[in-house]
């Protein structure tokens, strides 16, 4: 990879990486012309070897390593798998498999006893059950075991005869189809009844083996979503509340600050009426008749002459003897 890249991808192949060599286009019979590009090219052998492990394990993955050769023409650099080495002594399960340091001990030692010229240039691995696809887990050990640019990955799904190869691109595995040669026969795509079994157990109701880590990280992103969409559902209620908490205490401010002035002009008013009442007081002092109020009751005044009337005269009355 060039030095000055931050990501893999086959475009950053060296040219001093590959050995100069023909193109096997006359072992190819599918095609005709060299396709533009990186290629990979896988002898049928080394597919046969990786779908007989494969199907050894219905239940659990396992994986081995690919060697082969880097080469270049006046297409450019292209990748020819020689074999598939098994890995023996993994450890696996239904959603991922482990390469022990016993698994890379025999690796070396079969690829030196068998394959002494080759580079060890990706890995294969099977997902029985649950299709075609790396996950996190499988791009984790891309990521950090086979990350030159060259270097690949294939998986095979024993249940389904589906399978795939993925390269390099800007640091995402991107599916790739490959050109075969066919030094021996394919073997033959027959899916058994030990094979349709396996397939269907994984939705059976004794044994629910939907353990792919992708499925696994899948949920866990819906989740995510799910938690963050209620945090910021509750973020928003909660400025809300705030906003309108101080809207009510801005309110009720504005509402206590009015009280008070209106209180204070109440008590002026009052003030100004008591000191009325105390000037009408100093001021009435000094007259005989001070000015009646508007609401005092008026007094009865005496007339200082009064007429006088004349006494009424008692008349006599004549009552003759015999009434009497």
């Amino acid at each position: 990879m060039s030095k000055k890249s931050n990501y893999i991808d086959v475009a950053h192949i060296r040219t001093e990486d590959c050995e100069e060599r023909k193109f096997p286009l006359e072992k190819l019979k599918a095609i005709k012309k060299r396709p533009d590009g990186f290629q990979i090219v896988v002898n049928q052998s080394a597919l046969n070897a990786m779908k007989a492990h494969g199907r050894t394990s219905m239940h659990a993955e396992v994986g081995g390593m690919l060697v082969g050769y880097l080469y270049r023409d006046e297409g450019g650099p292209y990748l020819l798998i020689e074999a598939a080495v098994i890995g023996e002594h993994t450890d696996g399960n239904a959603a991922s498999v482990t390469f022990t340091a016993e698994t890379w001990t025999h690796v070396y030692k079969v690829q030196e006893e068998k394959y002494s010229e080759t580079k060890i240039v990706g890995w294969y691995h099977t997902h029985p059950g649950f299709g075609i696809f790396l996950s996190h887990m499988d791009l984790f050990i891309c990521q950090h075991t086979f990350n030159a640019p060259h270097q690949v990955a294939y998986v095979y799904d024993p249940c389904s005869e589906d399978e795939g190869w993925f390269i390099w691109k800007q640091s995402r595995s991107k599916k790739i189809e490959p050109l075969i040669i066919e030094d021996e026969p394919a073997l033959p795509v027959t899916i058994s009844t030990h094979s349709l079994s396996s397939r269907f157990m994984c939705a059976s109701a004794d044994k629910i083996v939907i353990s792919s880590e992708d499925h696994v990280s899948k949920w866990r992103t819906v989740a995510t979503f799910i938690s963050t969409a209620l945090l910021f559902v509750c973020a928003i209620s909660l400025a809300c509340l705030v906003l309108h908490s101080v809207s009510v205490q801005k309110e009720l401010e504005n509402k206590i600050v009015q009280l008070k002035s209106e209180i204070k002009e109440l008590k002026e008013e009052n003030q100004m009426i008591t000191d009325n009442f105390r000037e009408i007081g100093r001021w009435s002092e000094g007259f005989p008749n001070p000015p009646r109020l508007m609401w005092e009751t008026p007094k009865p005044t005496q007339d200082p002459n009064p007429i006088q009337e004349e006494p009424q005269q008692r008349r006599s009355i004549f009552i003759p003897n015999f009434l009497r």
